[in-house]
């Protein structure tokens, strides 16, 4: 015998189980984005001027 499921129910958890991965990336990329600041703030002057420029100009902000 077999459990039967209305579509309402199973839209319902296909739903949910979508929200959680979606919340679970959205906690990676807070992650990688914290550690990624914390790196940028960590590395001396010389390292930073030793990056490429594009590099360079794109992660200033990060030295504040």
């Amino acid at each position: 015998m077999t459990i039967s499921r209305s579509r309402g129910r199973e839209k319902k958890l296909r739903r949910d189980g979508t929200e959680k991965k979606r919340e679970q990336k959205k906690d990676w990329t807070k992650k990688k984005i914290k550690e990624i600041t914390e790196a940028v703030q960590k590395m001396t002057d010389d390292e930073f001027d030793g990056l490429e420029e594009s590099l360079r100009l794109t992660l200033k902000s990060l030295r504040k």
